[in-house]
């Protein structure tokens, strides 16, 4: 498989998803598709606040920043190679000062995770001093 058919059927998938219970599975597909093509694939769970490329500024809703149980299922399930994870940051511009749950980062970077190594930051760029 070639990467555009790789694309075409990667946008195929996720026009499957309809209800939250349709993204592990799709996300599985994805994975599946993308590793016969060499290619490594990150998925984002919990909500990082904004839509992508917002200027207008934006605050995180602590309500839907991803629960750990949920990042360790998700993981195991889909066999994704990175994890994006909400807990505080936001896309685009930050409405404020930041507040970053990092005793939630703690907790889902403490997860065994055994499909997954990597722990992705959203927006990372925007924040600076944290390891």
């Amino acid at each position: 498989m070639n990467l555009d058919e790789m694309e075409k059927r990667l946008d195929a998938l996720e026009k499957r998803i309809v209800h939250a219970e349709d993204v592990i599975a799709v996300t599985k597909e994805i994975v599946k598709v993308a590793h016969t093509c060499g290619v490594s694939v990150e998925a984002e769970i919990g909500h990082v606040a904004a839509p992508e490329g917002s200027v207008e500024g934006s605050v995180a809703d602590a309500s839907k920043f991803t629960r750990p149980e949920d990042a360790a299922r998700f993981v195991e399930q889909t066999g994704v190679d990175a994890l994006a994870i909400a807990f505080g940051t936001v896309h685009g511009v930050y409405k404020g000062t930041p507040h970053l749950d990092l005793e939630r980062l703690a907790e889902i970077k403490g997860i065994s995770f055994e499909e997954c190594a990597r722990i992705t930051l959203e927006n990372g760029k925007r924040f600076y001093g944290i390891s």
